[in-house]
């Protein structure tokens, strides 16, 4: 198990928000065989598993720019299934550079 740090904004409740989380995942070699005309062709790539995201910090910002923490508890369901998805996706590219 393999975890990494993301940071990325948002926007929740009409606000900017700057996320921090902890992505815990797995890559596993995958690959798919087929044949291509008189060819038997093998594709292979790593495939990331995530299995479990934390949410570090969560910050908003206000009217003057600063930002100032808010609690993980007060976030809705689809909220934090928003921050997760995202968390992910920064994942997906973090590792891609």
């Amino acid at each position: 198990m393999e975890i990494e740090t993301v940071e990325f904004e948002t926007v929740l409740r009409g606000k900017r928000c700057l996320i921090v989380a902890e992505v815990w995942y797995e890559i596993e070699e995958a690959e798919c065989s087929s044949t291509c005309g008189d060819q038997y062709v093998t594709e292979r790539w790593d495939s990331i598993n995530v299995d479990t995201v934390y949410i570090v910090s969560i910050d908003t910002q206000n009217k003057d720019g600063e930002y100032t923490e808010i609690f993980h508890n007060s976030l809705t369901k689809s909220e934090t299934h928003k921050i997760n998805c995202l968390a992910e996706e920064q994942l997906l590219r973090d590792t891609d550079e």
